[in-house]
């Protein structure tokens, strides 16, 4: 399983930005998934994706945790189910589709932090 955390002060684009990536990732079979919960001061919205691996026959699970505040924007990425076999051997499938997103993320203004 891999996790990566990126905050920025403001992302006007940020559910264009996400849609794209989501969009890009998941094949036609699986779709995505989208859901919104918005509060008084904050909201938050869940995206959902699998993408399928041929190298080594497995579908990755990815999932991203946007949430916004007047004063900030948080990601949180999650991927996992990317391994195979009796040994569990991922081929870096599951570090390489977080990767992907942060890279996207970074050039829209996005810095990693390490919450607890």
């Amino acid at each position: 399983m891999q996790i990566r955390k990126l905050t920025a002060p403001h992302c006007a684009n940020i559910y264009e930005l996400m849609q794209g990536i989501f969009s890009s990732l998941a094949s036609e079979e699986y779709g995505t998934y989208r859901r919104e919960y918005d509060g008084n001061e904050r909201k938050i919205t869940v995206y959902c994706g699998e993408e399928y691996y041929f190298r080594n026959d497995s579908t990755l699970m990815l999932t991203a945790i946007v949430e916004e505040t007047p004063e900030s924007v948080s990601v949180e990425i999650v991927s996992g189910g990317g391994k195979t076999g009796l040994f569990g051997i991922s081929w870096g499938a599951e570090k390489s589709a977080v990767k992907n997103i942060v890279r996207v993320l970074t050039a829209n203004g996005f810095a990693e932090y390490h919450a607890e």
